[in-house]
C-alpha cells in the first residue's frame, strides 16, 4: 500500500471508535422495556399490575366466604323463618303473642322436609302449608295461643304431643329443661337449661325451641331482675360461630318477632352463667345463679332488659 493510503486509514480510525462508542452510549440511554428513563413503571403495566393484584385479592376472600359458608352449612340448618306477625296469618292480636306456635312451626316444617311432610297441611305453597301450620299449633285443640297469655310452656308441650299423635308420627322423645310450670311427664328434672340437652336432641335428628324470659330491673335495687314475659326462638344449630368456627355456649336461632330482622337471619347467642342475684316472677324469688343469661346477637325486645333462658323443649321423632 502507498504511504498516502495508509494516511487516509490511520486519519478515519479517532473517528470509526468515536461512532462506535456513540452507539453504545444511545443504545445505553434507551429505557428498558416497560420502564422509564426515572426508573419508575411505565403507568400502564403498573395499572394492569395492580388491577391483578386487586382481582386476586377478591377471588382469595370470595373463596375464604364460600369455605365459611360451607362450614355453616355442616352445623346449622336451613330451616324456614316465619314472622309471628306476618298479616297472612290472620291470627288473633296481630300475631304478637303468636312466638309459639311459629316458632315450633319451623322446626316442624324441617322435619317434614326431612321424609315426614304429612306434618304439614295441604297447601299449594310452602308457605301456604306453614301459615296453615301455625293456625292449627296455635288453636284451641292443640296449644291454646292467646293474645294476652301467649303460649306457656305447659301448652306448647302439650299441644306438640296432641299434634304428633294426631300426625300419625309420633315421637321418641318430647322433654322440658327449665323452671316454668309443665306437666311431669315431660319433666327431665332440670330447672337451669343445659345445651348438652338441645344438642343431644339435634344430633339424634330431633329439634327444639327455647324459652327466653324478658327481666327488668326490679323497683327493690340491689341484683333483682323481675320477670314480665318471655318469647319462644327455633334452635337451628349449637356451638358453633358465624365462620363455621367451634364456639362454646353458643345457640344459633330463629326468632320470629319482628324487631328480630330480615327472615332467615341466624342470631348466634352467647350463653353466660349468671354467678348472683335474684330473679323474681309470679311464683316468688329465686336465686340466679346457675342460670343462663342470653347475650351476644340476642335481640333485646325492650333496651335495658336481661334475657334468660328459662326453659327449652325438645322432640326427637
Amino acid at each position: 500500500m502507498r504511504p498516502r493510503a495508509w494516511l487516509i486509514v490511520f486519519a478515519a480510525l479517532p473517528a470509526a471508535f468515536g461512532a462506535f462508542r456513540f452507539g453504545l452510549s444511545s443504545a445505553e440511554a434507551q429505557p428498558a422495556r416497560g420502564r422509564l428513563a426515572t426508573g419508575l413503571l411505565d403507568p400502564s403495566i403498573e395499572l394492569t399490575r395492580r388491577a391483578n393484584a386487586t382481582f386476586d385479592a377478591e377471588q382469595v376472600a370470595a373463596a375464604d366466604r364460600q369455605r365459611e359458608r360451607d362450614r355453616l352449612d355442616e352445623h346449622v340448618r336451613p330451616m324456614l323463618d316465619l314472622t309471628q306477625t306476618d298479616p297472612a296469618l290472620g291470627v288473633s292480636g296481630g300475631g304478637e303473642a303468636w312466638c309459639g306456635p311459629v316458632a315450633v312451626s319451623n322446626a316442624l316444617a324441617w322435619l317434614g322436609s326431612q321424609g315426614r311432610e304429612t306434618l304439614l297441611p295441604a297447601g299449594d305453597t310452602l308457605r301456604d302449608r306453614q301459615l296453615e301450620l301455625v293456625r292449627r299449633l296455635g288453636s284451641g285443640r292443640y296449644m291454646g295461643t292467646t293474645p294476652n297469655g301467649g303460649t306457656g310452656a305447659k301448652n306448647v308441650l302439650q299441644g306438640l304431643h296432641a299434634f304428633m299423635r294426631d300426625s300419625g308420627w309420633g315421637y321418641r322423645r318430647l322433654q322440658y329443661q327449665g323452671w316454668r310450670g309443665h306437666p311431669a311427664r315431660f319433666t327431665t328434672g332440670v330447672k337451669s337449661v343445659e345445651l348438652e340437652f338441645i344438642g343431644k336432641a339435634l344430633a339424634d335428628g330431633g329439634v327444639a325451641v327455647i324459652h327466653a324470659g324478658w327481666y327488668t330491673p326490679a323497683k327493690y335495687g340491689g341484683d333483682f331482675h323481675r320477670r314480665h314475659g318471655g318469647h319462644w326462638l327455633t334452635v337451628v344449630g349449637v356451638n358453633v360461630d358465624e365462620r363455621g368456627n367451634p364456639a362454646a355456649d353458643t345457640l344459633v336461632v330463629h326468632d320470629p318477632a319482628p324487631y328480630a330482622g330480615a327472615a332467615g337471619q341466624r342470631h348466634f347467642v352467647k350463653l353466660t352463667r349468671l354467678e348472683s342475684g335474684w330473679l323474681l316472677a309470679e311464683d316468688g324469688a329465686f336465686p340466679a345463679k346457675g342460670f343462663q343469661k342470653l347475650e351476644g346477637g340476642m335481640q333485646i325486645k325492650k333496651a335495658g332488659d336481661m334475657a334468660v333462658l328459662d326453659g327449652a323443649v325438645t322432640l326427637v321423632p
